[in-house]
C-alpha cells in the first residue's frame, strides 16, 4: 500500500472514532463537576480538528480517570 493510500485509510479510520463526541461528553463533567481536570482536557480539545490513535486513546483514558473518580466533584457546603 502506497503511503497516501494508508494515510487516507488512517484518516477515515478516525473519522469513524467518536473523540469530537467523548469530547463534548467529558468536557460536561468537566465543566460541572471536575474542574481540577481542566488542563487535561484543553489538551486533548486542541487537537480536536485532527486527532490520531494516541490521542484517542489518552481521551479514552481521562474519560475512565474521570468515571473513577467520580466522588471527587465540587461540593458547595462543605463535608458533612
Amino acid at each position: 500500500m502506497a503511503k497516501k493510500e494508508w494515510q487516507f485509510a488512517f484518516i477515515e479510520m478516525m473519522k469513524k472514532q467518536p473523540y469530537r463526541e467523548l469530547l463534548g461528553t467529558t468536557g460536561w463533567i468537566v465543566l460541572n463537576n471536575a474542574p481540577w481536570a481542566t488542563y487535561a482536557q484543553n489538551r486533548l480539545a486542541s487537537v480536536s480538528h485532527c486527532p490520531n490513535v494516541q490521542h484517542y486513546k489518552a481521551l479514552r483514558k481521562h474519560s475512565a480517570f474521570l468515571y473513577q473518580n467520580r466522588d471527587l466533584g465540587v461540593t458547595a457546603h462543605g463535608p458533612r
